[in-house]
């Protein structure tokens, strides 16, 4: 499959490596990351074939769930992408010719990932890091513990499934009559989130609270959702939901995986685990 061309947030030569249990084996292709975003600013991580530009793997990923650092158990340049909600881990090697700025990259990528805005001075601590005693590798000071004295992207798990349970419950239960649930904006249309914003008080006035500042009235939900924007990131959302990153993101909202199990897809299953927590707190 060949991958679109997509203008990346961040880009180097980098190839996979595979763990067996014991030990993690180079795949010898040459490869490419890619950090890329959509419309809605969803990221995901890519990792491409370099000669031909084929997709080998692609994963979204959700700010604050994934870290990308140093293998510290190997001398060699190992680097580990993993999903803290679903602790499944990634194992790359790097290709650039320049040693030297492999912690650079591996900052670059973590940051990306987490929307983490590195101060100058950060910055130039994480470039300034020393080799290893060989003098021959860069030894990428932690930059997962950088990372972690940085804020977050503003985000509420709870809050976010409370909300959509009601929602989703609301407007998603004719989604099991299809042979593949509609996408979330077909789900989520524009005149039932409308009518149920002026029926339910509380609705109305969570959805405004998650609102940027400015924005945080009545008028402004209106024109949110009557905003294209928002069909751009509820499509994007879909295309994540129906992706193998349905497990990852439903980890990342603290909801229960094992509705996959019941569940013919990815939207499905979103809906139902949202409404089954939803049942639970009731």
């Amino acid at each position: 499959m060949m991958a679109p061309q997509v203008k990346a947030l961040v880009e180097f030569k980098a190839g996979k490596m595979t763990f067996d249990g014991k030990m993690v084996k180079p795949d010898r292709r040459r490869g490419i990351i890619k950090i890329v975003a959509d419309q809605s600013g969803m990221k995901q991580f890519q990792l491409l074939d370099a000669d031909t530009k084929t997709q080998i793997e692609s994963f979204y990923v959700f700010p604050g769930d994934a870290k990308f650092e140093k293998v510290k158990q190997s001398k060699d340049r190992v680097y580990l992408l993993e999903f803290s909600s679903t602790s499944q881990r990634h194992f790359y090697w790097m290709q650039e010719a320049d040693k030297d700025k492999d912690q650079e990259r591996a900052t670059q990528v973590h940051n990306t990932l987490n929307n983490i805005q590195a101060a100058p001075a950060t910055q130039t601590q994480a470039q300034s890091q020393p080799t290893t005693a060989s003098g021959q590798r860069t030894g990428p000071s932690m930059q997962s513990q950088n990372a972690q004295q940085q804020p977050r992207a503003n985000a509420n798990p709870s809050q976010f499934d409370d909300l959509m349970s009601q929602l989703l419950q609301s407007m998603g239960q004719g989604a099991s009559q299809f042979e593949r649930s509609p996408g979330l904006a077909n789900i989520l249309t524009t005149e039932g989130m409308l009518k149920l914003i002026e029926e339910n008080p509380d609705v109305r006035q969570a959805l405004i609270e998650q609102l940027p500042e400015g924005q945080q009235d009545e008028q402004g939900l209106k024109d949110n959702i009557l905003s294209p924007q928002l069909r751009q990131a509820l499509g994007s959302l879909t295309q994540a939901i129906q992706s193998d990153q349905i497990s990852i993101i439903l980890g990342s909202l603290g909801l229960d995986q094992s509705v996959l199990n019941n569940s013919k897809d990815g939207v499905e299953a979103l809906i139902n685990a949202l409404i089954k927590r939803h049942s639970k707190k009731d």
